[in-house]
């Protein structure tokens, strides 16, 4: 545990300081409104005068028809405020979006929305429907345009805030049966990307696919294939200009990959690690500077391990942080460097707080349920 502890304070340190990027503007800061870790990383850091820090968690407990919920953490004074879900906002199996000075949760098959809440109050800004069926499963903002990928429908659901109308962005060809199983969205500029599983009967039939869309007339501008199956992580935004996407095989949890998309006009990706050498598939990877934080679930039923590792992006080989007692199936990077996961062991579910001495809570601290959303926490 003294390693590991080490190990944290030291990483935590090389992100709060800016790492080997200290002083150079993050190449995707503004990128789905997110604020770019390098840009925030180091308020406040060694003066004491850090902004609060905010944590939300999102979660559901994947029963069609009950509602989830949402709690605020103050990661200064550990303390939770659960109960916090407008009536309706928040379904069974939710994610969340922090964009902007919004939070954008995307409710799936028994909601088809997005609801858009206030990042302070937690009040309903306005919800949007995707459409009968569409299941929808992130979410990208452009301007007033809200690009969804869905897996009910021929791939992305645009919405436009202010209206009722749907558009759809027809990626149908990408898949023999029409469906592409599109999962996730992000911004570059002004394409969206999009990755497609491109499943049949829940299996994956061959290499995933990343579409591109041109924001400005939202037809496909281009498309490409990852070298691996099954894009089931949402994408982030990666170090140098990249973008950062999980896969994983379902008979495996060791075959597949955390993807590299380097974006651009001819767009390609490349294996950055390989879920063997992390010893299991991730749930949610966040990236600071050019250290890659990943929630890692190993293999087998229950998982031999859920926790978090850490690498970096030039050598790749990864490190545990978190004691394999504690069940880590999300996780968050706060701008101060401070990380928030979600720990979804029996008994003692809830939320923990990693800082520059290792981990500040005493406990996991229960919000309602377990935090078992794959991307359900935000900080900021």
């Amino acid at each position: 545990m003294t390693n590991r502890i080490a190990l944290l304070s030291a990483l935590l340190f090389a992100a709060a300081c800016g790492g080997d990027n200290a002083g150079t503007p993050d190449a995707h800061t503004g990128i789905d409104g997110h604020h770019g870790f390098d840009a925030g990383i180091d308020s406040g850091s060694g003066s004491g005068s850090a902004a609060p820090q905010i944590a939300v968690a999102i979660t559901g407990d994947f029963h069609a028809g009950a509602p989830g919920v949402l709690a605020k953490l103050d990661t200064t004074a550990l303390t939770v405020t659960p109960g916090l879900a407008p009536t309706g906002a928040v379904g069974d199996n939710p994610v969340v979006r922090h964009i902007g000075h919004e939070l954008f949760v995307v409710n799936s098959l028994d909601g088809n929305n997005v609801t858009i809440l206030d990042d302070q109050t937690f009040a309903v800004v306005e919800q949007l429907a995707t459409g009968a069926s569409s299941n929808p499963q992130d979410v990208a903002v452009v301007g007033q345009k809200l690009y969804v990928p869905v897996y009910g429908g021929k791939g992305v659901a645009v919405l436009t805030r202010g209206s009722t109308t749907i558009k759809t962005v027809d990626l149908s060809a990408l898949d023999a049966d029409g469906k592409p199983d599109c999962a996730s969205a992000i911004i570059d500029g002004t394409d969206v990307y999009v990755t497609c599983q491109l499943l049949t009967n829940f299996s994956p039939t061959k290499n995933g696919k990343v579409a591109v869309i041109d924001s400005a007339t939202d037809t496909l501008r281009t498309s490409f294939d990852l070298t691996s199956k099954n894009p089931l992580g949402l994408l982030e935004v990666g170090s140098a200009g990249k973008l950062l996407v999980a896969t994983v095989d379902f008979g495996s949890a060791n075959v597949g990959c955390i993807e590299e998309i380097t974006t651009g006009v001819t767009p390609t990706s490349t294996c950055l690690v390989t879920n063997t050498k992390l010893g299991g598939y991730s749930n949610r990877v966040v990236a600071v500077n050019d250290r890659v934080f990943a929630a890692v679930t190993g293999p087998g039923f229950p998982p031999a391990f859920e926790s978090i590792v850490s690498f970096d992006v030039a050598t790749t080989t990864p490190t545990t942080l978190t004691p394999v007692s504690e069940a880590i199936s999300d996780l968050a990077v706060c701008p101060d460097g401070a990380i928030v996961v979600g720990d979804v062991t029996k008994t003692k579910a809830g939320l923990r707080v990693y800082g520059a001495t290792g981990e500040r809570t005493p406990a996991a601290l229960p919000i309602g349920l377990p935090p078992a959303a794959a991307h359900g926490l935000e900080c900021y």
